[in-house]
């Protein structure tokens, strides 16, 4: 009995990553088989399809300056983010340090609190810019 063609055969034909002996095979069950040539025809056409699409918009023209805009205001934003955050924990830690009826313990505990939100804030910028860097899909419309 002969093995049955499936579609991930099928790709593997039109992509010529299968095997001679497997390639005769196939080839032999196409000359008898109509619904198999049928399958293959429609395989052929949708790889040709996805081959010639364009996935962007026919209006759209990419310019440079796309580019420059997106990337200096995302910098400016996050450095604006990051100035007001450092003035403002400076601003409540030197009230909040300076106040004489606070006990240490609050002291302590709001202190060992923005440590931890400074070291996940950083954490968090340090991986996104590693990341950006080899982001494969960062150029992506959406």
């Amino acid at each position: 009995m002969k093995k049955a063609i499936s579609n991930e055969d099928l790709m593997r034909y039109l992509d010529d990553e299968m095997p001679a002996d497997e390639r005769k095979e196939l080839e032999e069950h196409l000359r008898h088989s109509t619904e198999l040539q049928r399958k293959l025809t429609i395989y052929q056409a949708l790889r040709t399809d996805l081959r010639n699409s364009n996935f962007y918009p026919a209006n759209y023209r990419r310019s440079a300056w796309d580019q420059v805009g997106a990337k200096l205001t995302k910098r400016i934003g996050w450095v604006l983010l990051i100035v007001g955050w450092i003035i403002l924990t400076a601003y409540g830690a030197y009230f909040f340090l300076a106040d004489p009826e606070e006990s240490s313990w609050e002291k302590w505990g709001a202190g060992l609190l923005w440590v931890g939100v400074l070291a996940l804030l950083i954490s968090v910028i340090r991986e996104r810019y590693k990341e950006s860097k080899t982001d494969p899909y960062k150029d992506v419309l959406r």
